[in-house]
């Protein structure tokens, strides 16, 4: 591969990748908190919650100051989540993680 070539390829994806990772990250935190809603235990949604939280973060890393609104309240929902897990409170642990999915879902997790 050519140097100009190399370079070109390296300014498109330098460009693109952080909106690109931000997607990505919101659509694998929308898969777990899905698998966090569907679980049956405690430990198991607060297992998905957590990782979908992680998932967040780095989506919010990566899309810097603009942040949309719903992954904001689909995180808050998700630490509830984590709460409830902790207390082995099932029920409204995967309630909560219901509503993040939902505001994941909204925030073009797809």
């Amino acid at each position: 591969m050519s140097d100009r070539i190399r370079r070109a390829v390296f300014a498109l994806l330098a460009t693109t990748s952080p909106c690109l990772l931000a997607e990505d990250h919101t659509a694998e935190a929308l898969k777990h908190a899905a698998e966090a809603a569907s679980a049956t235990d405690s430990k198991s949604v607060g297992l998905h919650a957590e990782q979908a939280l992680q998932h967040i973060d780095a989506a919010k890393a990566a899309s810097g100051a603009q942040v949309d609104p719903h992954v904001k309240q689909g995180e808050a929902d998700l630490n509830t989540a984590v709460q409830h897990s902790n207390w082995h409170n099932t029920d409204r642990a995967a309630q909560e993680a219901a509503d993040g999915k939902a505001h994941l879902e909204q925030a073009g997790g797809k």
